[in-house]
């Protein structure tokens, strides 16, 4: 059967080669009728000017331009002949081989010594056109079918993640990351020593590049970070109070645990939605253990955070990744064996600790988790060393089971969207006393209900602004409506926009307000005017554009789980979709 594909697969290559023989042919044809054409019609028109050279001087400047245009175009079907004649030897010439370049051996016979990609050494040709004085130790060249060096390849560092054992003259013996020894050639340049890491060509025979040592990964550290507290985030009290009692306590009140031989936790996974404060909570935990620190463990410390989102850490680099995860926590652990509390933070978690698969495709990603567990479980409580792991997730169902397991990521503090009683603190947090505010609440006004009121203080304004705008986010369901199931047991559910709030969007608000605020100034020139509940509607309306928006990509892009999570509902309980247009949209990938 293999056979009879072979034959098959070369009488196709026949065939096309044939084809393509036959066009060429046609062209050529083609080509010598029209060249034979054109120039019998030049010949003829220089003729007729020869004998009309006693005529007017106009008409012979016609014929001039005529005969000139014609050469033109002779020329471009030459051009374009040549270019048909190269593409043919291009389609039809077979691959390009790939190697490394060991030395060239002799110059004047133009001779090089190279390791092919499979680890192979051969003495090669080396082709009139290649610059010799290129050909460097390590240097990537392509070969031709004759394993001549044709050209100079890429200098693309993409391979195994080794250690350097011993350093012998131009070669150096490294250990593989699947186990065992290999001798490999140094590239020109690199200058390596015992316990380096490198990279490797697939076949561990040349080393491409150097992998620099730790002190890269201790720029991770964030010794400062925004001035954010827990007063800042609003609605999120239980929250605090519990990543206090998971984080703080076992280490402040260590004793409270060695009475009841409780087991602190390692590491803390908070899950939510985008924007609704996960970043904000670990920034304010750095900012109140680095002010609290005296009075929590009767010295001061210092706080010192590795905040890495998971795409940063991921590598083309074959054990690469691994090795960042690795220094990550021997960084941790160095600074915390220092006396300082060392806060580890990895964002984005689950591009990085998904569900392990036995197919190929995830295997690097299965080798992350792996990582992963075998630092956290070596990972010890102790009160005088402290080492904080926090993993923040859109998505925690994605994670793998083996990272949120007891005794390592072991406590989930979800982070949910605000209610109402929350988007209104969290307003609190960002319209404050000290600005300004429309002079109408204190001289007076009728407000929505045609009632006649008048404020003392700036507080009491605030308050009535920022319950007066919730009320505007909560009541208005309709006018904020952005898409509505219907579904099949008759109920409907409605998805609007206080169902995608976020205190990322509640500051948005507050920040649209601010500037719609300034550009009225310019307007008017009066720089009296301040918040008032019409500019904080206009604001609301403006971001509520802007997020319908963002779901409507979502929906777009058929990403309909991200939309029915927010409802808690299944594609396969729907019956139809509208949107806020009143249009259908077809659902036919969800039933």
């Amino acid at each position: 059967m293999a056979e009879k594909n072979a034959k098959s697969k070369a009488i196709t290559g026949r065939n096309f080669k044939k084809l393509l023989e036959e066009k060429m042919a046609e062209l050529e044809k083609e080509y010598q009728e029209e060249k034979r054409r054109l120039e019998e019609e030049i010949e003829n028109l220089e003729k007729q000017l020869s004998d009309l050279e006693r005529e007017r001087e106009e008409e012979r400047k016609i014929l001039e331009k005529q005969i000139a245009e014609l050469k033109h175009m002779l020329q471009r079907y030459a051009i374009a002949y040549q270019e048909l004649e190269q593409e043919f030897k291009r389609v039809t010439s077979p691959p390009l081989g790939y190697g490394y370049v060991v030395s060239v051996i002799n110059p004047t016979a133009r001779t090089a010594e190279i390791i092919s990609q499979d680890g192979g050494r051969y003495r090669i040709f080396v082709a009139k056109t290649v610059d010799l004085s290129k050909l460097k130790r390590g240097q990537p060249v392509l070969l031709n079918q004759a394993f001549h060096i044709i050209d100079l390849g890429l200098k693309e560092v993409r391979g195994h993640l080794a250690i350097v054992r011993q350093i012998e003259g131009e070669y150096a013996i490294v250990g593989r990351d699947v186990g065992g020894e290999a001798t490999a050639l140094i590239s020109e340049g690199l200058k390596l020593e015992p316990g380096d890491q490198v990279i490797v060509d697939r076949a561990y025979a040349v080393i491409l590049a150097k992998i620099e040592k730790e002190e890269q990964y201790e720029e991770l550290l964030v010794k400062q970070v925004d001035p954010i507290t827990f007063e800042d985030v609003g609605g999120l009290e239980k929250e605090i109070r519990t990543l206090k009692e998971e984080l703080i306590w076992p280490y402040a009140h260590p004793d409270w645990y060695k009475e009841f031989e409780d087991r602190p936790s390692k590491g803390i996974l908070l899950v939510g939605a985008p924007g609704v404060g996960k970043t904000m909570l670990v920034k304010a935990l750095f900012n109140y253990l680095k002010d609290h620190s005296l009075e929590l463990f009767g010295k001061k410390k210092e706080v010192v955070l590795l905040h890495v989102a998971g795409p940063e850490l991921q590598s083309w680099w074959v054990g690469m990744t691994e090795y960042m995860i690795r220094k990550l926590f021997k960084v941790a652990r160095k600074e915390a064996a220092k006396g300082k509390i060392s806060i580890i933070f990895f964002d984005e978690a689950e591009s990085m600790f998904s569900v392990r698969t036995h197919g190929v495709v995830n295997t690097y990603k299965n080798d992350y988790v792996t990582q992963f567990t075998a630092e956290m479980q070596g990972l010890e409580t102790n009160p005088n060393e402290i080492v904080v792991v926090i993993l923040a997730s859109n998505r925690g169902e994605l994670l793998d089971p083996a990272v949120i397991r007891a005794g390592r990521i072991d406590v989930k503090i979800d982070i949910p969207r605000p209610n109402k009683e929350a988007t209104s603190e969290i307003f609190g947090k960002y319209i404050k006393t000290k600005f300004t505010f429309d002079k109408k609440y204190f001289e007076g006004f009728v407000d929505e209900n045609s009632q006649q009121i008048k404020f003392e203080t700036p507080e009491e304004v605030r308050n009535y602004l920022v319950n007066s705008i919730t009320e505007y986010l909560f009541t208005n369901e309709e006018k904020f409506r952005i898409i509505t199931f219907r579904l099949k047991n008759g109920e409907t559910k409605t998805l609007s926009f206080k169902d995608v709030l976020s205190g990322a969007i509640i500051e948005g608000i507050a920040r649209e307000a601010k500037a719609l605020i300034r550009r009225k100034r310019k307007q008017t020139n009066d720089f009296s005017l301040g918040f008032s509940l019409e500019i904080l509607k206009e604001a609301t309306d403006e971001k509520f554009k802007q997020e319908k928006a963002v779901v409507e990509r979502l929906i777009n892009a058929g990403e309909w789980q991200t939309i029915l999570a927010i409802l808690g509902i299944k594609g396969t309980d729907i019956d139809s979709i509208e949107s806020s247009d009143g249009k259908q949209i077809d659902y036919g990938m969800m039933s």
